[in-house]
């Protein structure tokens, strides 16, 4: 049996609110891209990807969190 409506839905939504965060912090990441530390590093930069994890109830209404920043 496949994915029912409401899921499908669900996850097509997911997929278009992760595709507009990964464009706003791209342009975000471009705008302080000249942002250098006392050292000469970059100040501002993306910390990586996590993997999907579980979610405790009492942090959120979430089942599911995606850590990528």
């Amino acid at each position: 049996m496949g994915l029912g409506l409401d899921e499908l839905v669900r996850c097509g939504a997911r997929q278009v609110i992760q595709q507009a965060i990964e464009a706003e912090l791209t342009e975000l990441l471009a705008q302080y891209v000249n942002v250098k530390t006392l050292s000469g590093r970059q100040a501002v930069v993306r910390n990586g990807y996590l993997p999907e994890r579980d979610n405790y109830p009492d942090t959120g209404g979430y089942s599911r969190l995606k850590v990528n920043y």
